[in-house]
């Protein structure tokens, strides 16, 4: 089930990706329904860009250049013994953020409120050990990073690449 989820992802992503370098991309998964042949995967989808830069002097860089967090309901469908996206199904922006979760979440107790309180420190992490999983113990590229993270975190990245937080 979770190689079925990669893949969607990877097939979204690769398709949006134009001018973009790099993307790195990671489900914080908040449930999971199963019943036959259907599946249904909650999560907070997170995204993370970056853009390769090399300069003489310091060499190989990624620059983060943004990213979302976007809560989402991916139904799949068992097909020939392989798991099959049907349905993608995002939480909506603005005042119809929270509304658009509960919605996706009905007939699930508790999963909408794990979607709509996700712990943004866990998506972020869980990014990050997906991006040192991308770049396989290379550290001659240096990952400029203006997210967010405490020291503890940036310490803990740091020993597998070399890492600042712009």
């Amino acid at each position: 089930m979770q190689k079925a989820v990669y893949e969607v992802l990877g097939q979204r992503f690769s398709s949006e990706r134009g001018n973009r370098e790099l993307q790195i991309y990671a489900p914080l998964i908040s449930h999971i329904s199963e019943a036959e042949d259907r599946l249904s995967v909650y999560a907070v989808i997170g995204r993370t860009d970056y853009s390769f830069v090399r300069t003489p002097k310091v060499g190989y860089q990624l620059i983060e250049g943004g990213g979302s967090y976007i809560p989402a309901r991916l139904d799949f469908e068992k097909i020939d013994g392989n798991w099959v996206l049907k349905e993608w199904v995002e939480a909506k922006d603005g005042s119809e953020y929270a509304p658009s979760i509960k919605d996706m979440c009905k007939g699930t107790l508790g999963v909408a409120n794990d979607l709509i309180s996700y712990d943004t420190r866990e998506m972020q992490m869980l990014l990050m050990q997906n991006l040192i999983f991308y770049l396989n113990g290379r550290t001659d590229i240096t990952v400029y990073g203006v997210s967010h993270m405490d020291e503890q975190d940036i310490a803990a990245v740091s020993q597998f690449i070399p890492f600042v937080q712009t």
